[in-house]
């Protein structure tokens, strides 16, 4: 597929660019920044557990049910 750096880079571009997006709204965005036209039941899982990884990261965080940038003080 695609480097884990670069999926990174694509959902920090995606969350950081939306004022409220949820989890499930960023993943045919982040795919389509990669340069994949559709999101295949594998590609979803794949960006839904990097997803997670940025969180566990603390790059992003949830605000309610949407992602956010995580703060400079994280």
């Amino acid at each position: 597929m695609v480097a884990p750096e670069e999926i990174y880079e694509a959902i920090r571009q995606v969350v950081g660019a939306s004022i409220s997006i949820t989890e499930e709204e960023t993943l045919p965005l982040i795919a389509r920044r990669l340069g994949f036209s559709r999101v295949t039941d594998e590609m979803r899982q794949q960006l839904s557990e990097a997803v997670g990884k940025t969180i566990q990261a603390r790059i992003l965080t949830f605000e309610g049910v949407n992602l956010k940038q995580a703060g400079p003080g994280i």
